[in-house]
């Protein structure tokens, strides 16, 4: 028995299960640069945390809690991305 038909290439003729498909464009430089976002925004925001913590007597409780905030959430967006 012949193999079975289960896709159609836009030109119309069939391809047998299994076959090679071309691959659609990957969006590396779209990834790549979001990325490089990710760890910019991380890399200041970590900054920002230590810059806050060596003035912690100066700053209100409330923007340091929000900078640590801002931080951990940072991190776990980049685990997610990354995986």
């Amino acid at each position: 028995m012949g193999k079975a038909r289960d896709s159609t290439t836009p030109s119309g003729s069939y391809h047998a299960r299994g076959s090679k498909m071309p691959k659609p464009e990957r969006t590396l430089p779209y990834d790549t640069t979001l990325k490089e976002q990710v760890i910019r925004q991380q890399y200041a925001l970590y900054e920002a945390k230590v810059k806050d913590t060596r003035k912690r007597k100066d700053f209100p409780t409330h923007i340091v809690q929000r900078v640590e905030a801002a931080a951990y959430q940072s991190l776990q967006h980049n685990y997610l991305i990354n995986g």
